[in-house]
């Protein structure tokens, strides 16, 4: 699993998709704490035999994988930790989300919500016959299980868990990626290049968003939307919906992966440089990654939070922390 070198690029190589203006440049210093941690035979083994790696989920010091059976946990200070998610589900996982303290995993009958540091499992039941799980949508507050028969929250805090609406689901809930702005009353829906705002109350949704190309992602940070596109990365104010500014991307490669929170933006480009621009102190390190010719963009997970890049390539997966 060694397939991720990073090498440093010089200033004139670095690509600006930022905001601000006056970004200073400077090399990405990390150490591979997957390798390091997970460097014995045994243990990549072990990953290796959970194939296909179907997704990672990050904590905040933790990297959670996502395997054909098990789920499972690394940790900076900690080994290798194993979680037979199938002992408590009875289906496959159809689903998952992440939120400040749990992991969710969802099969069309079954939820749990696995707690990121004391690996605490709670499960939830929502039989019902030929019923399916559409969507996760997690917020810092709750968890929303979208099935096509109804919504059902899981709160944060306590755990409770309640049935919030009776209605049935749009099916494109399905295939669309859904973002919450204000709990349940009012999502985001995006699908291929349309954006639409969806009030689960009224049953109706309102386009203000629509491209001819396919979006590489739509992310939350703050009080803004970004939606990044190959060449460009469109800002919207988040409750307004109204266009803020569109930044070009300056790249001779186009943007494949973005992940934006309120700490750091990162972007993965075909040609694989990583870009990170730091909002704390507004500098721009940029690094390259060695990717397959026949690298898929589709079947990649990458991840900024906290101090710490996570990236899944098919079953190849690194992790990173910036010093």
């Amino acid at each position: 699993m060694s397939f991720l070198n990073l090498k440093v690029l010089s200033k004139k190589t670095s690509l600006c998709v930022i905001l601000l203006i006056a970004l200073g440049s400077h090399s990405l210093l990390a150490k591979d704490v997957f390798y390091k941690k997970i460097s014995n035979k045994f243990q990549l083994k072990q990953i290796d035999s959970d194939r296909p790696i179907k997704q990672i989920l990050e904590g905040s010091n933790h990297l959670f994988v996502l395997g054909n059976n098990y789920l499972w946990m690394l940790s900076e200070n900690e080994a290798l930790k194993k979680i037979d998610i199938y002992k408590k589900l009875t289906g496959k996982v159809v689903a998952t989300g992440s939120g400040p303290k749990y992991v969710y995993l969802a099969t069309d009958n079954e939820l749990i919500r696995i707690h990121k540091t004391l690996l605490k499992i709670t499960k939830y039941t929502q039989r019902s016959p030929k019923q399916k799980t559409l969507n996760l949508i997690t917020t810092d507050k709750s968890l929303f299980w979208v099935k096509s028969n109804g919504t059902f929250q899981v709160e944060s805090s306590t755990g409770k868990f309640s049935t919030i609406n009776h209605q049935k689901n749009p099916k494109t809930f399905g295939s669309s990626k859904i973002l919450s702005v204000d709990g349940w009353s009012k999502l985001i829906v995006g699908e291929q290049g349309t954006l639409s705002i969806y009030r689960p109350s009224e049953g109706r949704s309102e386009v203000f968003f629509d491209s001819n190309e396919r979006f590489v992602d739509f992310q939350i940070a703050e009080k803004n939307l970004y939606v990044c596109l190959s060449k460009n990365i469109h800002v919207f104010d988040l409750h307004s919906l109204k266009l803020i500014k569109t930044v070009p991307v300056n790249s001779p490669s186009r943007l494949v992966k973005c992940s934006i929170n309120s700490q750091r933006h990162g972007y993965l480009f075909a040609n694989g440089v990583v870009e990170i621009y730091d909002l704390s102190d507004k500098s721009l390190r940029a690094s390259k990654i060695n990717l397959s010719k026949k690298f898929d963009h589709k079947n990649v997970d990458f991840n900024t939070q906290d101090n710490h890049i996570s990236l899944r390539i098919g079953d190849q997966i690194k992790w990173y922390i910036i010093d």
